[in-house]
C-alpha cells in the first residue's frame, strides 16, 4: 500500500502573524486569547503582541459560515462539484455552507503534487484565508483526480475543509506524542520545507494537550478527522498515524457549538383575535426623590481593558480577580475552557529567533 499523503501544518509567515490575529479578532471576537490567565499563573507576565499572535484562534464569526470556492488549476466541473460536495459534508449538522464561484473565491483550491509548501496536502487555518493574495492558493489537494478513492476524497477533503473553518489538528494527545520519536522528530521539521527550530517542533508535535486547554466539553477524540496524520518517518515503530478517516460525531458536535444549525420557526395556525376591552388609563404615582446617601447604587460594566495590538502604549494589565477568568462565549451555548498548554514551549519559542508557536485551545480540531 501507497504511503499516505499526510496534511501537512500550514502557518502564515512568523512576520505576519500580528497582523493576521487582529483580524481573526475583528472577525470573531471570540478569537482573542485569554492573557489574564498567564497573567494571574505568571504576576511577571506581560504579553506582548507576539504572544497574542501566537494563542490567538481562527474561527469564523459564530453562527453561519458562508465562503465562496474558487479552483486555480481544475477546469472539470464535474471534479470541481466533488470537492465541494464533500466540503459541504460539515454542512448537515454545523452552519456552514460552502458556494462555488468561477473565480475570486475566498476559499482557493489547487491539486499541485509535490512537496510543501507548494504540492501535498493543506490549508491555511480559518480566518488566515483572508490574508493570502487574491491570486494564491488557500488550500491543495495533491494530485485529485475523478479516479481518486472516494476514502481520500473523505480523508482528505473534509479534513482540510475542517482546517478553513479553523479546525488545527487534534494530535496533541499524550497516546500518540508517545508514539513519537523526539530525534527523528527535530530532524524531520527542522529540515526543508518546514525549517522548524527545536521549540516549534515541542510546541506543534511534541506537547500534548490537558484536558482544560480543550474547548467545550468533548475529549481529545483520536477518531476525529481533524486528528493529525503523522509519517511513519517520525514515529518510534515505523508505523504511520493516518488519523481520522472521516468526520465522526464528535467532530459534528463540536462543530455545531461553534456554528449553530438554523432553525426554522414552525408556522403558527392563525386564531381569531379578540376585540380589546378598553382598559382605563391608570393615574401615574410620582416617583419619591431619593434622599441623598440613601439607596442602591447603580452599577455599569466597564470591560476590562485588553491588550491593544498594538498597544497605544505599554499599560500594566489590571490583576485578574476571581471569577473573571472565564472565555467568550462561542455560540450555541458553546463555552471556551482554556488552559496553557506548553507555556514554557511557547516562551521558548518567542524568546528564540522570534519563533512562535500555535497554541492548541480547543478541540480545535486542526491539521
Amino acid at each position: 500500500m501507497a504511503e499516505l499523503i499526510v496534511c501537512t501544518p500550514r502557518y502564515l509567515p512568523v512576520e505576519q502573524w500580528p497582523d493576521a490575529a487582529d483580524r481573526a479578532i475583528a472577525i470573531n471576537p471570540a478569537n482573542r486569547p485569554q492573557v489574564e490567565l498567564l497573567a494571574r499563573i505568571m504576576p511577571s507576565f506581560k504579553p506582548t503582541r507576539e504572544h497574542i499572535a501566537a494563542m490567538t484562534t481562527k474561527y469564523w464569526k459564530s453562527g453561519k459560515v458562508a465562503l465562496t470556492v474558487s479552483f486555480l488549476d481544475v477546469s472539470d466541473s464535474a471534479l470541481q462539484d466533488k470537492i465541494l460536495q464533500h466540503m459541504n459534508a460539515w454542512a448537515p449538522r454545523a452552519n456552514v455552507a460552502f458556494t462555488k464561484v468561477a473565480s475570486g473565491g475566498q476559499v482557493r483550491i489547487t491539486t499541485v503534487h509535490g512537496a510543501p509548501p507548494t504540492g501535498g496536502h493543506w490549508s491555511f487555518i480559518g480566518t488566515d484565508i483572508t490574508t493570502i493574495a487574491a491570486d494564491k492558493a488557500t488550500m491543495n489537494l495533491d494530485s485529485f483526480t475523478l479516479s481518486t478513492l472516494d476514502s481520500e476524497y473523505r480523508r482528505v477533503v473534509r479534513h482540510e475543509a475542517g482546517h478553513t473553518l479553523g479546525f488545527i489538528h487534534e494530535h496533541m494527545r499524550a497516546a500518540l506524542v508517545a508514539k513519537i520519536d523526539p530525534t527523528k522528530a527535530y530532524a524531520f521539521y527542522g529540515a526543508p520545507p518546514n525549517n522548524w527550530n527545536k521549540a516549534m517542533v515541542d510546541a506543534q508535535v511534541l506537547t500534548p494537550i490537558e484536558e482544560s486547554s480543550l474547548t467545550g466539553t468533548t475529549p481529545p477524540d483520536p477518531n476525529s478527522i481533524m486528528c493529525y496524520q503523522i509519517s511513519g518517518t517520525i514515529t518510534k515503530d515505523g508505523n504511520p498515524i493516518p488519523g481520522g478517516a472521516d468526520i465522526d460525531d464528535s467532530d459534528y458536535n463540536f462543530a455545531a457549538k461553534l456554528y449553530p444549525p438554523g432553525t426554522t420557526p414552525p408556522t403558527p395556525t392563525p386564531t381569531p383575535t379578540p376585540t380589546p376591552t378598553p382598559t382605563p388609563t391608570p393615574t401615574p404615582t410620582p416617583t419619591p426623590t431619593p434622599t441623598p446617601g440613601t439607596g442602591t447604587p447603580e452599577f455599569s460594566f466597564q470591560p476590562q481593558p485588553y491588550y491593544p495590538l498594538p498597544p497605544a502604549a505599554p499599560v500594566a494589565p489590571p490583576a485578574p480577580t476571581a471569577g473573571q477568568l472565564v472565555a467568550p462565549a462561542l455560540g450555541g451555548g458553546a463555552t471556551a475552557i482554556v488552559g496553557v498548554v506548553g507555556l514554557a514551549a511557547i516562551m521558548g519559542m518567542v524568546a528564540t529567533a522570534g519563533v512562535v508557536g500555535v497554541v492548541a485551545i480547543a478541540k480545535d480540531k486542526d491539521g
